[in-house]
C-alpha cells in the first residue's frame, strides 16, 4: 500500500497565466497619445511666440518732461509729467520735444492751482494738455499725459 492511487501525491498544479493582447508586444497606444501631447504643447508654444513678436508695434514709450510749477497767490503746484506716445513715435518726439515744453508751460500759465485739488481737476488737467500738443503740433502722436509726481501745496503751509 505504499503507493496506493488514494494515498499518491500529485503535483501542484500550475496556476494558469492569461495571455492579454498587448502581452509581449509594445504599447503603440501610450506612445501615440505621448507624442500627440508633445507635439500639442510645441505647437502652441511656436504660436506664442511668434504672435508675441508681431505684437511690438503696440507697445507704448512713455518720455519724462521737467517739472512745471504753477502758482497763484496762495497755491503752489508742482508736476513732473510724463508723456505716452507709440513706440515708432520716437524720432517725432525728439525733433518736437523743446515746442511740447513750450505748449506745456503756455497750458499752465493761467490754471488755478485750487484746480489739482480735486481728482476731476487732475485729470481735466491731463486731457488739456495731451490736446493742447496734439493741437498745436498737428498730430495724434501724444496719447496720454500722466503725472510722474505732483504736489499741490498752501502757501501759507510753507
Amino acid at each position: 500500500m505504499a503507493n496506493s492511487p488514494a494515498t499518491a501525491v500529485r503535483p501542484a498544479a500550475k496556476p494558469a497565466v492569461k495571455k492579454t493582447a498587448s502581452a509581449g508586444k509594445d504599447n503603440y497606444a501610450a506612445y501615440a497619445a505621448v507624442l500627440a501631447v508633445v507635439l500639442l504643447i510645441f505647437s502652441l508654444g511656436l504660436y506664442f511666440l511668434l504672435h508675441s513678436k508681431t505684437d511690438v508695434g503696440n507697445r507704448q514709450q512713455y518720455e519724462d518732461l521737467p517739472q512745471v510749477i504753477v502758482q497763484s497767490d496762495s497755491d503752489l503746484v508742482r508736476m513732473k509729467l510724463t508723456l505716452e506716445i507709440g513706440e515708432d513715435d520716437q524720432d517725432w518726439l525728439k525733433k518736437n520735444r523743446a515746442a511740447i515744453i513750450l505748449i506745456v508751460d503756455q497750458a499752465t500759465i493761467d490754471v488755478d492751482p485750487a484746480t489739482f485739488r480735486s481728482p476731476a481737476g487732475c485729470v481735466g488737467m491731463q486731457k488739456k494738455l495731451r490736446d493742447a500738443i496734439n493741437k498745436q503740433l498737428g498730430a495724434d502722436k501724444i496719447r496720454e499725459v500722466l503725472y510722474r509726481d505732483l504736489l499741490v501745496q498752501s502757501k501759507a503751509e510753507q
